[in-house]
């Protein structure tokens, strides 16, 4: 079977670098088992989330997570492990600096509706099954989750059945989804998109924070819960006056009965900066400054 890699608004020769092949092209655009194909792709500004996918199949290769995202941050950005000073190149979340621009913490996240998941045993989950003969709607199939993760209740019940306690890391330890970490007026985005897999609609909420729908626009009006997203979308959600007073936050689906309860949620923490955490801070900026004068 042969895969391809097609960049979501990114500048590149069609005929050379599309990942697509078109008519008579002369250009092959996929590759097969031992071959391999080097692209060419610009990137004019900051785009922030650019989901990449295989064209050498739209349907299969998508359902089974093949696909993923390239980040287009600001020109000349420098990207670091969260409190560390050491690069993070293919990580969930990373400290982005660059010059002219205030610091801030990213969080990307992609959703995943209606995609092949496996359980730890390897066994396909179905979380939708037939009843008394009838038969599945194609718009139901597949499961749901962030970053190729899932937390799901049904899980979480085997080991405490008490419903009120089915979000408590206490009780059931932190979930398999992305955990998010910040500190208290950090400036933070959210890089949030969806690749796959079908068109029914989800939404994204992040529990006692708010954002400007237009992230370019500064009359834009706040939400708290971004709707509508569907394959293909992307979002820069920088959360109004950065992350909140400490705690734990949800992020999840705007829908808790078919989505939240199925894995789609996780936690953004918002930790105490203690007197370490600040001097460890300071020392990060000053070697920060230290490596972009070198």
């Amino acid at each position: 079977m042969r895969v391809s890699l097609n960049p979501q608004f990114l500048n590149y020769d069609p005929v050379c670098d599309s990942g697509i092949n078109v008519g008579f092209n002369n250009q092959e655009q996929t590759v097969g088992p031992g071959e391999s194909k080097k692209y060419l792709w610009y990137a004019d500004r900051e785009y922030g989330p650019c989901i990449i996918q295989s064209f050498g199949d739209m349907r299969n290769h998508r359902y089974h997570g093949l696909f993923g995202a390239v980040v287009i941050e600001p020109a000349g950005a420098l990207w670091y492990k969260n409190d560390s000073c050491r690069k993070a190149l293919y990580d969930d979340e990373a400290v982005i600096t660059a010059p002219g621009v205030e610091s801030f913490r990213e969080c990307v996240v992609m959703v995943q509706n209606g995609i092949r998941m496996l359980d730890e045993k390897g066994e396909i989950v179905k979380t939708i099954r037939e009843e008394e003969g009838e038969q599945i709607d194609a718009e139901d199939t597949g499961e749901k989750g962030y970053n190729y993760r899932s937390e799901r209740f049904a899980n979480r019940l085997k080991r405490d059945s008490e419903i009120s306690r089915i979000f408590s890391s206490r009780i059931h330890g932190d979930p398999a989804t992305p955990l998010f970490k910040a500190y208290p007026g950090d400036r933070v985005i959210f890089r949030t998109m969806m690749p796959a897999d079908k068109p029914r609609n989800v939404g994204f909420h992040i529990h006692g924070h708010q954002w400007r729908e237009q992230p370019l626009d500064p009359f834009s009006r706040v939400i708290p819960l971004q709707g509508g997203i569907s394959i293909g979308n992307t979002f820069n959600m920088e959360l109004k006056e950065g992350a909140s007073c400490p705690g734990d936050y949800l992020y999840r689906s705007g829908s808790l009965k078919w989505d939240v309860e199925s894995g789609m949620w996780g936690i953004f923490r918002v930790q105490k900066q203690s007197i370490g955490c600040k001097c460890k801070n300071a020392c990060r900026k000053m070697w920060r400054r230290i490596c972009r004068n070198k």
